[in-house]
């Protein structure tokens, strides 16, 4: 699956496969800035209903978000809306950040 996903560096492939992640996931989490992998797999063992590109999208508001966000919900939600994440899942992602950071 990672060579399928164009992605070569063994040392990456073994960090992967460490973390029980797969080469479409590496590639999905990847693509959107995530390289924490341990990090991703402890998440995605945490919030199974979520896809690869949800947890990695979800990492990246938590990583990159203003920290005046953390005080203001709707100022968040206007933010994770940029994302590409509807009303009620960035809601529920302004209660959950700190899982995702």
């Amino acid at each position: 699956m990672f060579l399928d996903n164009g992605i070569t560096d063994a040392g990456r492939i073994k960090e992967a496969l460490e973390s029980g992640v797969t080469g479409d996931e590496y590639k999905a989490v990847s693509d959107l800035g995530v390289t924490d992998l341990k990090k991703y797999s402890k998440i995605k063992k945490s919030k199974s209903g979520l896809k690869a590109s949800e947890i990695a999208s979800r990492m990246a508001i938590a990583k990159n978000m203003p920290t005046e966000l953390y005080d203001d919900k709707n100022a968040f939600v206007r933010y994770a809306k940029r994302y590409g994440i509807g009303q009620k899942d960035a809601e529920n992602l302004f209660k959950d950040i700190d899982d995702f950071a």
